[in-house]
């Protein structure tokens, strides 16, 4: 099916990240074929390479990496979601509020191996990526009230004073 869609007949960089942008199936498509060997150059010549960014749709590699973190998390496969993080480095995407999102998205992961510690980090540096995106994210808001129950071993004031700056009632 990938080989297939690679050869759309219009098939412009600008055209596939419309095209990804707008067609799951070819996102899930080029994700399961770079995890295949030797399947791995057509999915990214189907993604339009590692450091193609779409100006309008923001499509690009690390991006989709940051949604397959997503769907691990929401999957509830806290390794898949990790694995995907490894992937890609996050400075990468360029959006910065898309940015502080993915790492709230890692910080969720940890938190469902019960990884308190690296969860609080992840949140921490989402704050400092884009303080406007963590103060709005309920599921930020959700972990830090969880953190502030059951708080990470010498981090006490470090999460009652991030839960302060992002608007949790401590």
């Amino acid at each position: 099916m990938l080989v297939r869609q690679g050869r759309i007949r219009h098939s412009s960089p600008d055209h596939r990240s419309q095209l990804g942008a707008l067609l799951p199936g070819l996102i899930r498509d080029a994700q399961i074929a770079a995890r295949i060997a030797e399947d791995r150059r057509s999915a990214r010549r189907t993604l339009a390479g590692p450091t193609y960014r779409h100006v309008h749709t923001s499509f690009s590699q690390p991006v989709m990496a940051a949604h397959a973190t997503t769907l691990g998390v929401e999957l509830r496969q806290p390794g898949e979601a990790l694995r995907a993080v490894r992937s890609i480095d996050a400075d990468h995407i360029v959006s910065v509020p898309r940015r502080s999102r993915h790492l709230i998205e890692v910080a969720r992961a940890h938190t469902q191996r019960d990884e308190n510690t690296a969860a609080r980090t992840m949140l921490v540096k989402s704050e400092q990526t884009a303080p406007e995106t963590i103060r709005y994210n309920g599921f930020a808001r959700d972990m830090l009230r969880g953190l502030l129950k059951k708080q990470p071993t010498g981090m006490r004031t470090g999460v009652r004073e991030l839960s302060q700056r992002v608007g949790v009632r401590v």
